[in-house]
C-alpha cells in the first residue's frame, strides 16, 4: 500500500480540495492534504517538511519571487506543481524558470495524476542524490586518509583536513591547482603522467613513491587513484594517499636494531647460540665456537646435529635442563659439562630462556655459554 504523500495545498477560494484529493489518488500519489489560503499561513506550514506542494503560485498575491525563495527554503525541498486560472504560456514558464515541475492552467486539472507522479519521482531522486552526497562529503572530510578530489582537467576542486596535514596546503591554496605542480617532485613526473594516463582510461590505480610538501620535504606515500565517471565523457579523479614515513621510519628503525643486535651478537665475549626445542643450533656466535673448538659458527650449525648426544657429556643432562625450562621457561646460573670438537670436556655455565609465539607455542631456545 502507497503511504500518503504529506501535501501542502495552496488553495484558491474555488479550488476543489476532493476533486485535487481524487486526482492525486489516481496517479498513485494518495495524499494527506493540508490547504493554505494565505501567506502568513503558508509560511508556518513550510516550517515542517512536505512531500509534495501543489497549487497557485500567485497565492495571496504572493510575488512568484519571493513564493520560488520559499519554497527553495523549505525543509527537504519538496517538488511544486503549479495550476491556477490562466497559468499558460509567460506565466508559467516563469513558474517553472522559478522552480516549479510543471505548471499549468486549472482547466487543465487532469494533467495532475501524471505531474504529480513525476514530480513525486524526481523529488525522491533528488533527496536521495542529496542524501548521497552529503554522505560521499562527510566520508571525504571526514577520513583520516589524505584526498584531493580533481576535476576532468586534473585541476584541485577539494581536498580534506587529512591532505591539509599532510601537505600542508589548505583548501583556498590547493584549489584550481594542477595536482603535478601541487606535490609531485620532479623526479616523479613521468611516472605521475602515466598514472593519469591510466586514470583517463578508466583504471584504478594503486603505486607507492614520493610526494612533495608545501615546505619542500619530501614524504613517503602511498596512493589509489579512483577515476570517476563525469558528464559528456570526461573523467575526476579522486587522489587518495596513506603517509608511509612513519612505516618507512620503523623499518628504518628495526633495520638498525637488526643490525646492532647482528653486531652485538657476532661480537659478545660469551658463547650465543639459538637452539631448536629438539636439540640443534640454528644460530652460533664466533665465541660459541670458539669454546667448543670449531672453526666456525657455520662449521657449529651444520656439523652438530643433537645437543643432546654430541655437546652434553653428562648422561641425562639435556633431560634436567628441558625440566628446569618447562618449570619457568628461564634458567640462570644452569652448569653443565660439554664435549669439544678435540674430544676434550669443558665445565659450563648456561643462561637460557624460551622463545614463544603469541599462542604460547614454543619456537626455540635463545641462550649463552661461559666457561666455569
Amino acid at each position: 500500500m502507497t503511504d500518503l504523500l504529506d501535501t501542502l495545498l495552496l488553495a484558491r477560494p474555488d479550488t476543489d480540495e476532493a476533486v485535487v484529493a481524487h486526482l492525486l489518488a489516481e496517479g498513485d500519489c494518495p495524499a494527506r492534504l493540508t490547504a493554505v489560503r494565505t501567506r502568513e499561513e503558508l509560511r508556518a506550514a513550510l516550517q515542517s517538511p512536505r512531500d509534495l506542494l501543489l497549487g497557485d503560485p500567485g497565492l495571496d498575491d504572493l510575488d512568484p519571487v519571493e513564493l520560488a525563495a520559499l519554497l527553495a527554503a523549505a525543509p527537504g525541498h519538496p517538488p511544486f506543481v503549479a495550476f491556477a486560472p490562466g497559468l499558460s504560456g509567460p506565466r508559467a514558464m516563469l513558474a517553472v524558470r522559478l522552480g516549479a515541475f510543471d505548471a499549468f492552467d486549472q482547466a487543465e486539472l487532469d494533467r495532475l495524476p501524471l505531474a504529480a507522479w513525476r514530480a513525486r519521482r524526481e523529488g525522491t531522486a533528488r533527496r536521495e542524490g542529496a542524501l548521497a552526497l552529503a554522505m560521499q562529503s562527510g566520508l571525504v572530510h571526514n577520513s583520516p586518509v589524505a584526498i584531493a578530489v580533481l576535476d576532468s582537467r586534473r585541476l584541485v576542486t577539494r581536498v580534506n583536513p587529512a591532505f591539509e596535514a599532510l601537505f600542508g596546503y589548505t583548501q583556498a591554496e590547493a584549489w584550481g591547482r594542477d595536482l603535478a605542480d601541487l606535490i609531485v617532485p620532479e623526479a616523479e613526473l613521468a611516472e605521475f603522467r602515466a598514472v593519469t594516463e591510466r586514470l583517463r582510461q578508466g583504471h584504478v590505480t594503486q603505486l607507492k613513491s614520493t610526494r612533495r610538501r608545501k615546505d619542500g620535504s619530501l614524504v613517503h606515500i602511498s596512493a589509489v587513484g579512483i577515476p570517476v565517471a563525469l558528464p559528456e565523457g570526461n573523467v575526476g579523479v579522486y587522489a587518495v594517499y596513506n603517509d608511509l614515513t612513519p612505516r618507512m621510519r620503523a623499518l628504518e628503525a628495526l633495520r638498525r636494531a637488526e643490525s646492532n643486535y647482528r653486531d652485538f651478537f657476532m661480537n659478545a665475549v660469551e658463547g650465543m647460540y639459538v637452539s631448536t626445542p629438539l636439540g640443534r643450533f640454528v644460530l652460533a656466535n664466533p665465541a660459541l665456537a670458539r669454546l667448543l673448538g670449531y672453526a666456525s659458527p657455520a662449521e657449529v650449525t651444520d656439523s652438530v646435529r643433537s645437543i643432546r648426544r654430541e655437546i652434553y657429556s653428562e648422561p641425562g643432562h639435556r633431560e634436567r635442563f628441558l625440566e628446569a625450562m618447562r618449570a619457568s621457561d628461564v634458567v640462570r646460573g644452569f652448569p653443565a659439562r660439554v664435549r669439544r670438537k678435540d674430544g676434550s670436556e669443558l665445565d659450563v655455565v648456561e643462561n637460557v630462556r624460551a622463545i614463544r609465539d603469541d599462542d604460547g607455542d614454543l619456537l626455540f631456545y635463545q641462550g649463552t655459554m661461559i666457561e666455569a
